[in-house]
């Protein structure tokens, strides 16, 4: 499903919630519903409509709240089916299922997470060597 994304999944998950994630989302549904552009990102209602409108266009899709995980990703979205779904956690649903839209658009499946959780992690590892 080679669309010839404009973007890296890296620089995707590196892009802040706002104006320029809302029209990759906006241009993406365009492609099964003419919608102007949402503040999908940001704004819950928006978001609940992008939720309903993949739900009934693109794949099955699901968003939770884990209890236990650190902050900074304890917020995520996955869309599709298990074993080829496409996962993204944030600490914003909203954010998590507007990355993860986009990712599943165009093929990318599996787990995704914030930059700056991978950053901690790897960050993390340097510190209990030394």
């Amino acid at each position: 499903m080679d669309k010839g994304m404009p973007i890296t999944p890296t620089q995707l998950m590196t892009m802040q919630p706002g104006p320029e994630l809302d029209e990759a989302v906006s241009e993406e549904l365009g492609h099964f519903v003419v919608t102007k552009v949402g503040a999908w990102s940001t704004d819950p209602v928006a978001a609940l409509k992008l939720m309903d409108l993949v739900h009934e266009h693109v794949n099955d899709v699901g968003i939770m709240r884990t209890i236990d995980g650190p902050e900074i990703i304890n917020q995520f979205a996955t869309i599709g089916e298990e074993g080829e779904a496409t996962i993204v956690f944030t600490n914003s649903w909203m954010e998590s299922l507007s990355k993860a839209f986009i990712l599943y658009r165009y093929g990318f499946t599996g787990e995704y997470f914030d930059p700056r959780f991978q950053e901690k992690m790897q960050n993390a590892s340097k510190r209990i060597v030394n």
